[in-house]
């Protein structure tokens, strides 16, 4: 898949270190590993394109979003979406 096909640049910058407003997922439990794949979810990657990245098998990644589902209470990528944008209190007057 061409990476031109994504905004945001290339295969290497999707797993840039977090920021600082991406480590806020350690709150909710998440390892440094699945506040980048929110990170990326959140910015539209599905699993597929993800799992284009030499060192992430599709198999890795369909776990790493399913614990990251299940620590954010989430159940689509549209919810993940939704609380990442709106922050905290969207989960609380869910």
């Amino acid at each position: 898949m061409p990476t031109s096909d994504f905004q945001g640049g290339g295969p290497s910058s999707w797993l840039a270190p977090p920021t600082p407003q991406q480590s806020g997922g350690t709150q909710h439990g998440l390892t440094k590993r699945e506040v980048e794949l929110c990170a990326l979810l959140a910015r539209g990657r599905n699993g597929r394109a993800i799992s284009d990245q030499p060192t992430l098998s599709y198999n890795t990644v369909k776990t790493h979003v399913k614990h990251i589902y299940m620590k954010l209470d989430v159940h689509t990528q549209q919810e993940l979406i939704d609380l990442v944008e709106g922050g905290p209190e969207r989960q609380e007057g869910a």
